[in-house]
């Protein structure tokens, strides 16, 4: 709306002989020019701040995820140990066993960090 006002306004006032922006309207491409500028910078500020706020989110939840496997794990070695003291019966496979077993999450964050590393290298 503005910018067909003053592209009217212009248009209109050049044939009087006193339109502050001529025909192929320079000054207005300056402005425009300008706006786009500063709405595109808005818009990556505004980018940037949701990003910091999903990488902490990200991070919030992947320690809410290592404290549940803590716990887990710890609940199954109990639970694994009142059976042996109370003598009963339950099988003892290998997956219960591994799961009874504190995850290595250093291991897999270095194992995760060296396939990053390695997707990063072929492209």
């Amino acid at each position: 709306m503005l910018v067909a006002g003053w592209m009217v306004l212009n248009t209109t006032s050049a044939t009087r002989g006193w339109a502050f922006d001529k025909y192929p309207f320079p000054l207005l491409s300056i402005v425009l020019a300008l706006e786009a500028v500063l709405l595109t910078s808005c818009v990556l500020m505004r980018q940037n701040a949701i990003d910091q706020t999903s990488e902490r989110r990200n991070h919030l939840g992947l320690q809410i995820n290592l404290l549940a496997e803590e716990e887990a794990t710890k609940s199954l070695d109990l639970l694994q140990r009142i059976a042996e003291r109370l003598d009963v019966p339950f099988e003892k496979d290998r997956k219960s066993i591994e799961l009874a077993n504190a995850t290595p999450v250093d291991e897999i964050a270095r194992d995760l960090r060296a396939r990053e590393k390695l997707k990063e290298a072929k492209s």
